[in-house]
């Protein structure tokens, strides 16, 4: 069966470092497919104690079978990856197909997507363009 990049499904990504090699955040495809055959993807991250996050959209633990501690969308790292990429990730096994965030808390980091002063121009715009 082949992996369909579309808005509102997640992904499990490998984000690790060598200390913490098999580390994996939260993503989640925020637009159709442009005309560059490319999807705008946020990420999720926890929140840490005494460390800065952006508070516009904050997801508290249950609002995804993934997410089991506070956290928030990383409005400041979006970026724009091509669909083929995506469905060479999953079919490869790099990347884990999750859970659709369900229509409510997709509704809220939709508008996060403008709402945050840390979101880039460029995303907000590419988003208005392409938003589902």
């Amino acid at each position: 069966m082949t992996y369909e990049p579309e808005h509102q499904n997640t992904l499990l990504i490998p984000s690790g470092t060598y200390a913490s090699p098999d580390k994996k955040h939260l993503f989640i495809i925020m637009t159709k497919v442009c005309a560059d055959a490319q999807h705008l993807l946020l990420s999720v991250s926890s929140i840490k104690e005494g460390i800065w996050h952006d508070a516009t959209c904050v997801l508290d633990p249950g609002s995804h079978e993934f997410i089991n501690r506070p956290s928030f969308v990383f409005y400041a790292k979006a970026d724009r990856v091509r669909a083929r990429g995506l469905i060479t990730c999953v079919e490869g096994w790099t990347y884990t197909p999750k859970a659709r965030l369900d229509d409510e808390v997709f509704a809220r980091v939709c508008e996060g997507v403008n709402d945050s002063p840390h979101t880039p121009r460029w995303a907000k715009k590419y988003f208005a363009e392409n938003r589902p």
